[in-house]
């Protein structure tokens, strides 16, 4: 499904995304005092999937 696709596609891409992030706050020695947080509103349309 194109639905299907596009969902994977915008996961990877956040995968991506937190990667860099993850690195930067490595390069830059702000991991160790630095919280990531996501929170999410849409976890109800998984059924579409």
């Amino acid at each position: 499904k194109d639905i299907r696709r596009h969902y994977y596609a915008a996961v990877s891409y956040l995968d991506s995304q937190v990667s860099s992030l993850l690195d930067v706050l490595n390069e830059t020695g702000l991991r160790r005092n630095t919280w990531v947080v996501f929170i999410g509103d849409h976890g109800n349309r998984r059924h579409v999937l």
